[in-house]
């Protein structure tokens, strides 16, 4: 063979070379086309007790009411919708970053006595391999409730409770809790947690002194499952004419008593 000759052969498997290096290199680059299965199920967790005249926590802790969804990160429209007890044993996804979204009742937008709306969403990625997902859904709102002692109608004429949070306050509306009322309220609080406004109001009865009314508020941290009961007892004495209450606040975690006095131009 001349030189000729084993210059070009030389250079021809060079080239040869060359294509397969780049062959290879592209297909390293490619996307992966595979797929996984994901397993989903769900919990329902409820830090606060819910049990009133429209609203049984048993309802919203009955899985087979939920719908879940699979929704593919950052699009509006689930994937694959079902109700809890339908779904299947496992579902088989392509690869890339999904939500496992669960829910069930009626969502407001600043308080509610008769509904309550409990969700859950949980991030997941498929990345060719199989996938257990759990999502826990909790409500969305908060639980506010007060209990005033029977012996307030010996001391008041009227006595109630206004709440304010930011929705509330957005929207010009009120949530108010009468002398007479037993059931909760659910109050629509930030995520993060807000400040709620407890404005409690008295009409004191004119033979404990002139007839007068007042204010006082109190403030708590809210969040979302979280609850905030006012336990209000009136306090009298007699050799003074001083008239004021008793708060307890229950956080569900710990109860805080303190004394308030009514003020001073109450006094008659």
């Amino acid at each position: 063979m001349n030189k000729q000759s084993m210059r070009q052969l030389l250079v021809c498997c060079m080239m040869g070379v060359a294509l397969i290096v780049s062959s290879c290199s592209s297909e390293e680059e490619l996307p992966s086309d595979g797929k996984g299965f994901v397993f989903m199920d769900m919990n329902v967790v409820a830090d606060f007790e819910v049990k009133a005249r429209a609203v049984d926590l048993a309802e919203y802790q009955n899985k087979n009411k939920y719908t879940v969804q699979i929704l593919k990160e950052g699009a509006d429209a689930p994937l694959h919708e079902y109700r809890y007890a339908e779904i299947p044993e496992g579902i088989e996804m392509d690869n890339g970053t999904y939500i496992l979204k669960a829910f069930y009742g009626t969502d407001f937008t600043t308080s509610s006595r008769t509904n309550l709306y409990v969700e859950g969403i949980q991030n997941f990625s498929v990345n060719s391999d199989d996938q257990r997902v759990t999502v826990n859904c909790t409500p969305t709102a908060a639980k506010a409730s007060v209990n005033f002692d029977p012996s307030m109608d010996t001391y008041f004429s009227d006595y109630w409770v206004s709440y304010e949070t930011a929705a509330l306050k957005a929207e010009s509306a009120t949530a108010v809790w009468a002398k007479g009322d037993a059931a909760p309220w659910y109050l629509k609080v930030n995520k993060e947690g807000e400040v709620v406004k407890a404005t409690i109001h008295f009409t004191r009865k004119a033979e404990y002194g002139s007839v007068a009314s007042g204010t006082v508020e109190k403030t708590h941290t809210l969040l979302p499952n979280k609850s905030w009961t006012l336990n209000i007892t009136p306090k009298y004495d007699p050799a003074t004419g001083q008239l004021g209450f008793t708060i307890t606040i229950d956080e569900s975690t710990n109860d805080h008593e303190m004394e308030i006095e009514v003020p001073s131009e109450w006094i008659g």
